[in-house]
């Protein structure tokens, strides 16, 4: 890794640590700065990587712009409808997915925005915790959920085989230090702890479609772009076992959606957008390797990182 003028530059792989990185794409930053970076993709695992991204110290900026709705509880407009729907529905289908795999009722959620998430988790008898990085985003969980969230620094003073369960919902793609996180994730969780996993994936067909306008890009937010394969890699190295994965229905409605409006905008574009989401939908219920975004479940292995 190369930092320059507060710029990184990847030079290994962080989820194989293969060397061969070559040039995969030039995107831009629709959302806040303008700016293009280019992608550099893993000729290994596939894992695709923002070149030249923003330093840890640097990379708040991005993140302010009216934009960013997951951190808002107030937009009006047709795109924050949407994705008010899809997270209310998504909560309770993440919930139900918990469920099934849990073996207690502690929860850790890591990028809790928010709170929305951790508040509906609550509300079924959960014992929560709740970690985000944006001052902003905790004001308004308080505000909005009476949910006190910690700043980044509290998952590193949190005991080890002290949670049955870590929740990372598109959140791993912003973390700056890969291993570091994985290494205290593994630790704090107990030996039957589950952790669940949200990434974009950039093999689905709406990404395929809307290339370097793909609305998941979400550059330099986005360091790292996955793969089915690539996470997987990723996740057996630091020292966990693959258990499932499961298609986020309705990211490919939203993300598309989100790439027309990239696009200018439009009635045709909504339209256009609506059934580019909708073939990608119906191409993930047959094969969860190609949906627009995925849910991954690891447990802790056995054995120790590598």
């Amino acid at each position: 890794m190369r930092i320059t003028m507060n710029k990184v530059f990847v030079e290994v792989c962080p989820a194989c640590l293969t060397t061969v990185l070559l040039p995969h794409l030039h995107v831009t930053d629709f959302r806040a700065s303008k700016e293009s970076f280019e992608l550099y993709r893993c000729q290994n695992c596939g894992l695709v990587i923002t070149q030249n991204h923003p330093a840890e110290i640097e990379i708040t900026r991005y993140y302010e712009t009216e934009d960013y709705i997951s951190h808002s509880e107030n937009g009006t407009s047709v795109m924050d409808r949407v994705y008010y729907f899809i997270r209310n529905w998504m909560a309770r289908r993440k919930r139900k997915l918990i469920q099934r795999y849990a073996k207690g009722h502690s929860l850790i959620d890591i990028g809790a925005g928010t709170g929305f998430f951790i508040a509906h988790m609550q509300s079924h008898e959960w014992d929560v915790k709740g970690i985000e990085p944006n001052a902003q985003a905790r004001q308004v969980a308080f505000q909005s959920h009476r949910i006190l969230l910690s700043e980044p620094a509290a998952l590193f003073e949190t005991p080890s085989q002290s949670a049955d369960v870590i929740t990372m919902w598109h959140v791993l793609e912003h973390v700056h230090a890969l291993d570091k996180y994985l290494d205290r994730i593994r630790k704090i969780l107990r030996d039957n702890g589950v952790l669940f996993i949200a990434l974009p994936n950039y093999k689905s067909l709406d990404a395929n479609f809307y290339g370097p306008d793909w609305g998941a890009w979400d550059v330099p937010r986005h360091l790292w772009h996955f793969s089915p394969n690539s996470v997987k890699v990723m996740l057996a190295r630091a020292g966990f076992e693959f258990v499932h994965q499961y298609a986020m229905p309705f990211d490919a409605f939203y993300v598309a959606l989100l790439s027309e409006k990239y696009r200018g905008g439009g009635f045709v574009r909504l339209i256009r957008g609506m059934t580019i989401g909708l073939f990608s939908y119906l191409r993930a219920l047959f094969n969860s390797e190609k949906a627009s975004s995925v849910i991954y479940i690891f447990k802790k292995s056995n054995s120790l990182p590598q």
